[in-house]
């Protein structure tokens, strides 16, 4: 299984060496990605520093679920942050950059890639 980290380590590897001759550096990683332990300390303090890879709904139930202050992009490139409201119906609306809020659920923009979460009461 593939943790965040080695994903990340990867990446770091094949952007650092992204001037050798195209699929060797994978062939090169995916041979003995464990040699090249500089890629996976980066990978270990952006991650302690808070990094998370961002990730991509494509369901009203993936949306739904956002938390408030939630930001998406969908691949229009629009951006929308959520607004949910406690109470009676739990009411949830969205606002887009230099608007008031519209009320709808945005389904008609997904897929769309979450850039931001508040973080989860552990």
């Amino acid at each position: 299984m593939t943790t965040q980290k080695d994903e990340l380590a990867r990446d770091i590897f094949l952007a650092d060496n992204s001037n050798a001759a195209p699929g060797l550096m994978e062939k090169e990683w995916d041979e003995n990605p464990t040699t090249y332990s500089y890629a996976h300390h980066i990978a270990e303090g952006l991650i302690a520093k808070g990094y998370r890879k961002p990730r991509t709904i494509t369901t009203a139930e993936e949306l739904h679920a956002l938390g408030h202050g939630s930001v998406i992009r969908s691949e229009q490139r629009h951006y929308w942050v959520a607004h949910k409201e406690d109470g009676e119906g739990g009411n949830q609306g969205w606002a887009a950059a230099g608007t008031s809020r519209i009320p709808t659920d945005l389904s008609d923009w997904l897929p769309a890639t979450v850039l931001w979460e508040p973080e989860v009461a552990a």
